[in-house]
């Protein structure tokens, strides 16, 4: 069984999907993909992880990698390993976004206690903006920045901001 989560302007929407037959060309293309390596980008990242340790042991990472080099690793191959599921091994405070080349998909995950944010904005043109810092979205082709006079009332009356909405119009968190 498969688990697919798609969120669209800040709605989630979980489905379980069961893999009943595949075909046989189907079968034959995954078993010679099997062996070869996959191509995946970390895009964004921001945070540091908890259990590295174990990780590393488990992943056959160096522990004497800098920090950013040993967690790029965790999160590059603990993808490859786990896929979707990565996020059930990982503890810590972390927001990062990996790009699987082969099956031209990102995947964002941020710490289950949203402690590092992730950031997302779609353009008029339908483009997705994303990074773990607003000024990585402002600093994109597309993005036009524009007051949430909404979000700076709610701010002025409660003095803090809930919510995945933030200072700046379709910036989501």
């Amino acid at each position: 069984m498969d688990i697919a989560v798609y969120i669209i302007c800040g709605a989630g929407i979980v489905l379980s999907l069961i893999s009943i037959i595949r075909s046989a060309k189907l079968r034959k293309r995954l078993k010679e993909e099997e062996g070869r390596q996959r191509m995946i980008t970390l895009k964004a990242y921001r945070g540091h992880i908890r259990n590295w340790e174990t990780l590393c042991g488990e992943l056959g990472i160096a522990a004497d990698l800098s920090r950013e080099e040993r967690e790029k690793q965790i999160l590059l191959k603990g993808y490859e390993k786990w896929g979707r599921y990565l996020g059930d091994h990982l503890i810590g405070m972390f927001a990062f976004a990996l790009y699987d080349e082969d099956a031209d998909e990102l995947f964002c995950m941020r710490d289950q206690f949203g402690t590092k944010p992730f950031y997302y904005y779609m353009t008029a043109d339908g483009r997705l903006l994303y990074g773990t810092m607003i000024r990585d979205i402002m600093a994109q082709p597309g993005f036009v920045k524009e007051l949430n006079e909404d979000m700076l009332q709610i701010y002025l009356t409660l003095t803090y901001v809930a919510g995945e909405d933030t200072f700046f119009k379709g910036v989501k968190s």
